[in-house]
């Protein structure tokens, strides 16, 4: 079966550094496949899982894994690619919308919102429990303000939540408008379930970085759709919101229950796979030995239950 993928928001802030000379700069999903190493690297840092120069994939403490399929990457090398240590630079960074939190964070200049609050860089596979969805949390609050809503050009939608996004954030007074919805949301959420998902924070706060340091927000809707072997495919949905009414891609697109838009539907279009860069089996650049001696160190050290079994061949 494939893995079905939710509708999205990409974001990002716009501020042009060394990390981010390339073409499409300031585009979300572009600045995630160039800067994804970086990110990788800090979290393992927090979650302790760097041994030497080696950062090692996360997994299930208590599982079985075959030695030939546990994943890494040299340290050193992906950060090559960029000069070197950027800490620095990250750190001192008025994009950088993740030192909220955490005062070392490196690659905080971008994120994604999913509805469910899941958080895409997370590996362990986990569901957030959740009572009600982004949208839904968001509903009261902009109805309340629906005539400043509507001066402020956002679009009317329902629910409503999806209007604010349907065309560039382009003012200084959307900006806080939006601060306000998101702190609404938060708050909601936090009475609801005594937590809020760190996707969800982190939007926040660009947003807030953004009206703080005078920085342009960019922000992506992307479709519903689903991952088959290594393709990304996103599904037939409306060009103007870009939500999926989930029917077929052949049928006509009639007063979208979105947006109301009334035309022709997007059709199901084939994107790019986030797969598992940085990270690729740690026997393909140590060798069996080394990786043996790696983990076994590894666990030791980290006090782990995970067993590490070798087939025949590895041996």
């Amino acid at each position: 079966m494939p893995d079905r993928t939710p509708g999205f928001l990409a974001w990002s802030l716009q501020r042009q550094c060394e990390l981010r000379e390339f073409d499409g700069w300031d585009d979300p999903l572009q600045i995630e496949r160039a800067l994804r190493p970086v990110r990788a690297i800090r979290r393992a840092q927090l979650e302790s899982r760097i041994d030497g120069d080696i950062c090692i994939q996360p997994f299930s403490e208590l599982e079985s894994i075959q030695i030939t399929d546990v994943m890494g990457f040299r340290v050193s090398e992906a950060l090559e690619f960029y000069g070197g240590d950027v800490s620095a630079s990250c750190n001192a960074c008025p994009a950088n919308a993740f030192l909220s939190t955490d005062p070392g964070a490196m690659a905080g200049c971008y994120g994604f919102v999913t509805e469910n609050g899941i958080d895409p860089d997370d590996w362990s596979g986990s569901s957030t429990i959740m009572k009600k969805s982004i949208s839904e949390l968001a509903q009261p609050f902009l109805d309340q303000h629906s005539l400043e809503r509507s001066e402020l050009g956002f679009f009317e939608t329902e629910p409503s939540w999806h209007g604010l996004w349907m065309k560039p954030i382009g003012s200084h007074k959307q900006l806080m408008f939006l601060r306000l919805v998101l702190e609404s949301v938060l708050e909601c959420q936090h009475r609801l379930v005594g937590f809020v998902p760190s996707c969800w924070q982190y939007f926040y706060q660009a947003i807030s970085n953004a009206i703080k340091n005078d920085l342009m927000l960019r922000v992506d809707v992307y479709p519903s759709g689903e991952v088959v072997e290594n393709n990304w495919f996103v599904d037939s949905h409306c060009p103007r919101c870009k939500i999926s009414d989930g029917k077929s891609e052949g049928s006509p697109l009639k007063n979208c229950t979105v947006c109301g838009y009334d035309g022709t539907k997007e059709p199901r279009r084939k994107r790019f796979v986030r797969g598992k860069r940085p990270y690729w089996e740690i026997v393909r650049f140590l060798g069996i030995e080394q990786t043996r001696e790696l983990l076994s160190r590894y666990k030791t050290e980290r006090g782990l239950m995970t067993e590490f079994v070798e087939s025949e061949d590895d041996s």
